[in-house]
């Protein structure tokens, strides 16, 4: 975990270092950005393709069952909720503020690099007038470009060990 944390915090550190001699490039900030997030949360790839609405480690792979276990065991927290409003306004276009009543885990499919957790979110009134919604959380390679799901996945990594 110590060294785990250690990495994470050397990364983010090299990525805003500038070197007097060679200043990093945007993306290879954020190469370093993700490939910290990547070992951070270390989804399991391992595993052949699957499709499954059940945190079932012979399936999905430990890591993932645990981490999914954990946010659906916590998800009247406060902060799990928040990140998942951030995550849905990041990816809905009319929506720019929203409050989560409730979500629910639906399932998680594996197909080669890429794994998507489906999540159905129910919402306060809110401007778009949405009152409920499907949720995709996508990893490809490891990682999400949604920094905000990665740092949910760290957040959860760091509470599972």
């Amino acid at each position: 975990m110590k060294t785990r944390i250690l990495l994470m915090t050397l990364a983010l550190a090299m990525s805003f270092t500038v070197n007097a001699d060679e200043k990093l490039t945007k993306e290879q900030r954020d190469s370093i950005r993700m490939e910290a997030y990547r070992q951070e949360i270390a989804l399991d790839y391992s595993m052949p393709d699957y499709s499954t609405s059940k945190f079932d480690e012979s399936i999905m792979g430990e890591r993932l069952a645990k981490l999914l276990r954990n946010l659906d065991k916590n998800k009247e927290q406060l902060g799990n909720k928040q990140a998942i409003a951030e995550i849905l306004c990041s990816q809905t276009e009319d929506l720019s503020y929203c409050t989560v009543k409730k979500f629910k885990i639906l399932d998680v499919t594996k197909r080669g690099d890429t794994i998507t957790i489906g999540i159905k979110v129910w919402l306060e009134p809110n401007s778009a007038h949405i009152s409920d919604t499907k949720l995709d959380l996508i990893f490809v390679k490891g990682v999400s470009e949604i920094m905000r799901t990665n740092d949910l996945f760290v957040s959860l990594s760091n509470t599972i060990r």
